[in-house]
């Protein structure tokens, strides 16, 4: 004999399949719903009855709700429990105005770059109007699933929806924030304040905000100048001087969709173009030529929906850090190969780094700054000693390793001959470089202690900070202005001047200097920046992980974390 759960259940199912059949109909600009009737005359009570008995039955304890695994049934059943089974959404004369509100600010985060056809907002307000106002087990079902929306839009905002993908092994960013829907829902229904709420739970970070109204300007206007390719190839000809309509076309689309000061009313080729030309170059990491060359021309016309899709991953990827932004703190974007200091919601110090080749990737971490050594010396890690190094002594011998300054010791810490390492006995020996500004890790180093041995660090190779491209090192960081950053970090203390790190480093001893502020170093991997003037830039993908991650990010890849 079926229970009234069965049958519950079956509706469940069925409503179910509807809903993933239906197409959101309305697109994410129509946020009202005027044509969706909200009004019904419903009584409460034998929904509330209905409830009750769907999470009493013993045969759901365990079954799956909208076929979603991030959810328990034991989710909902303590947010409905602490509300005594009533339901949330419905009122006795139909959808009150803040479930509409509620909805609404979900099918806002389209601008958040979230793909919000996954919550078929428009299908749930049609179904409404189908819904038979004596069918109990249907209306408590059709709440459950207003409830379901916003817990995944809870989920979406605050974990992601591509949270720890696997396609990339080098992402070791973790996002640790403690997430309990029904805890969440129950304090904005206090309020009925959704959309604040969701506001609450997005990433914080200052480049958040800016991606997001970039995305929302790129959605809603339709800008896009186009320049045909066939004009550049003119261009090795084109001097200071030269006219033509097409350099007027240029000169409006740098002003329009660049946001560059520019004279939109000439045709004329002169050193303001050419110099703009040359900052869209560096920004891009592009040769800086001055001119309009075939990969310049491609990043000035790669068009609105490229660029969407690359904000909506760089926020998603936002999503996939901590959330928390205490400040001071260092971060450094792998792609654009700088680091910035911020501190009282300002960059207070910034600098060139060279970061890892595309054979040994930098991976994204988070870690606590510890502290500075100077004249630190330089032993080789596990991964450089088996992949370089062994090889190396075995087509050089001791020669290989006398010139890159380096020594062979035992476990004992006595020096060896170089011959007698191979790729069987090399995890018995070690393999070092005295302090030294020839050293690999130049005169200053930056301890962030983590499992993958990455720190910032000094280097002999200070012709690579001039290059635009700058991704050479092992998988450390190396940064452009080491002493002067190790001074900045030290400022309060009378000790360590600019001039007194110098003198230390030129004894060649090392020595470790503890930091005594509370500053943690956030490497991550965002390829939309923000430049000087608060501008959204596409830098290139150096690691190419884009399309991997987009890729997880449309095909909906599950957190594998249990909430």
């Amino acid at each position: 004999m079926r229970t009234k759960s069965d049958y519950l259940y079956t509706i469940c199912l069925l409503l179910n399949i509807f809903f993933d059949s239906c197409q959101n109909v309305f697109g994410p600009h129509n946020k009202e719903g005027n044509d969706i009737v909200h009004e019904k005359k419903i009584e409460l009570e034998p929904i509330q009855t209905a409830l009750q008995s769907f999470f009493s039955a013993s045969e759901n304890k365990s079954k799956l709700l909208f076929g979603d695994s991030l959810f328990s049934i034991s989710e909902y059943n303590n947010l409905y429990a602490s509300k005594n089974y009533e339901p949330i959404w419905l009122q006795d004369d139909g959808l009150p105005a803040y479930t509409i509100q509620m909805l609404q600010a979900v099918q806002a985060l389209h601008y958040d770059g979230i793909d919000t056809s996954n919550y078929a907002i428009a299908s749930l307000q049609s179904q409404f109007q189908f819904l038979n106002t004596s069918d109990y087990d249907s209306l408590a079902y059709f709440d459950m699933a207003l409830t379901h929306t916003y817990f995944k839009a809870l989920h979406d905002v605050l974990i992601g929806s591509a949270f720890e993908s696997k396609t990339n092994k080098e992402w070791k960013n973790k996002n640790d924030t403690a997430f309990v829907p029904s805890q969440l829902l129950a304090s904005a229904l206090e309020t009925y304040q959704f959309g604040p709420l969701l506001d609450s739970l997005k990433p914080q970070h200052p480049w958040y905000k800016i991606f997001r109204n970039e995305y929302a300007k790129l959605d809603t206007a339709n800008n896009s100048i186009r320049i045909e390719k066939s004009m550049i190839d003119i261009q090795d000809s084109v001097k200071d001087g030269y006219s033509a309509p097409w350099i007027q076309q240029l000169r409006k689309k740098l002003f329009v969709e660049n946001n560059i000061q520019i004279d939109t009313t000439r045709m004329l080729w002169d050193s303001e173009i050419s110099e703009t030309i040359k900052t869209i170059q560096a920004k891009n990491l592009l040769k800086q030529t001055g001119k309009l060359d075939s990969l310049t021309w491609y990043r000035l016309h790669e068009s609105s929906e490229t660029k969407k899709e690359k904000l909506a991953l760089n926020m998603e990827r936002f999503r996939w850090l901590k959330q928390t932004w205490k400040e001071p703190y260092i971060w450094i974007n792998i792609p654009h190969m700088e680091l910035k200091y911020y501190d009282q919601d300002s960059i207070q110090f910034a600098m060139r780094t060279v970061v890892g080749r595309t054979s040994r990737p930098t991976p994204t971490l988070e870690a606590a700054l510890e502290n500075i050594v100077l004249s630190p010396p330089w032993t080789v890690p596990p991964t450089i000693m088996e992949q370089e190094i062994v090889p190396g002594i075995a087509r050089k011998g001791g020669r290989y390793l006398a010139r890159r300054g380096l020594k062979a010791y035992d476990r004992r810490g006595r020096i060896v001959d170089a011959s007698r390492i191979n790729a069987k006995n090399y995890k018995s020996f070690s393999i070092g470089q005295a302090p030294g500004y020839r050293s690999s890790l130049g005169e200053v180093k930056f301890n962030l202690p983590n499992p993958w041995a990455i720190y910032l660090h000094d280097t002999p190779h200070r012709e690579d900070f001039v290059k635009t491209y700058r991704a050479y090192s092992s998988g450390c960081i190396r940064v452009h202005k080491p002493k002067e950053f190790a001074t900045f970090l030290l400022n309060d203390s009378v000790k360590y001047s600019y001039q007194k790190i110098d003198s230390i480093c030129k004894l060649r001893k090392t020595i470790f200097i503890p930091i005594k502020k509370d500053i943690e170093v956030f490497i991550v991997y965002l390829t939309t920046t923000v430049d000087s003037s608060g501008q959204v830039i596409y830098i290139k993908d150096i690691y190419n992980w884009d399309k991997p991650d987009l890729e997880a990010l449309k095909s909906g890849v599950k957190t594998s974390r249990k909430m």
